[in-house]
């Protein structure tokens, strides 16, 4: 034993004893926002090996099913991919419609998936254009069916006050009519409810004043 050790510190104090093998490189890492608003671009950001292709995968978020992402703007459907730089950092931009997951894939390895959820950006106009009647529209991006619709008037006392509900038809567009006493100015809101399937998120529009005819 004694002639053991012996042996193991002579080698040790000579720089013979070889290290433990360094892990196995990492593999790519992926950041881009919690969320953003409205239909717009993203940027989707991370490291992987220098000079490495990194590919975009992607998915609606109801889907939760990453494939491929393509890029249709020229109608090319040719897959997204970048180079990442000496110091191994990358970046993409991306649009994204309502909720979305992202990953990315180097050199066979993939990420972890980021969620961007996505909240609506509601458009109110609010017109008087018949006595003792005030026509509401709402015009939200991403243009998404089906959510959730509130109109609230301003009450006296800064409460608000629901005068009319409905739900977003088809390219996120909806429109009531409401009677108001004439003669008086009332100041309106929309609300737009989200929804958790798709990872979108509810919002108010901005405040609108119209005198009543």
């Amino acid at each position: 034993m004694r002639l053991l050790l012996a042996v193991f510190l002579a080698v040790t104090s000579a720089g013979l004893v070889a290290t433990p093998a360094v892990a196995a490189t990492a593999g790519p890492t992926i950041s881009a926002p919690a969320s953003t608003a409205g239909y717009q671009t993203v940027a989707i950001t991370g490291t992987a090996t220098p000079g490495a292709t990194v590919e975009l995968y992607e998915s609606a978020y109801q889907f939760h099913a990453l494939q491929p992402a393509l890029y249709w703007q020229d109608g090319s459907n040719a897959p997204i991919t970048t180079t990442a730089a000496a110091n191994g950092s990358y970046r993409m931009t991306r649009w994204v419609d309502t909720g979305f997951e992202f990953a990315v894939v180097v050199d066979g390895v993939m990420s972890r998936t980021v969620v961007v959820r996505n909240r609506v950006v509601p458009i109110l106009t609010v017109v008087s254009g018949k006595a003792g009647t005030v026509t509401a529209r709402i015009v939200e991006t991403p243009a998404q069916p089906w959510l959730t619709v509130r109109i609230e008037r301003k009450n006296a006392d800064g409460t608000w006050s629901a005068v009319a509900r409905g739900y977003t038809l088809e390219h996120g567009v909806w429109s009531v009519v409401v009677k108001q006493t004439s003669r008086r100015t009332y100041t309106y809101r929309a609300w737009v409810g989200g929804d958790t399937e798709s990872a979108l998120l509810a919002a108010y529009s901005t405040a609108h004043a119209v005198k009543i005819r």
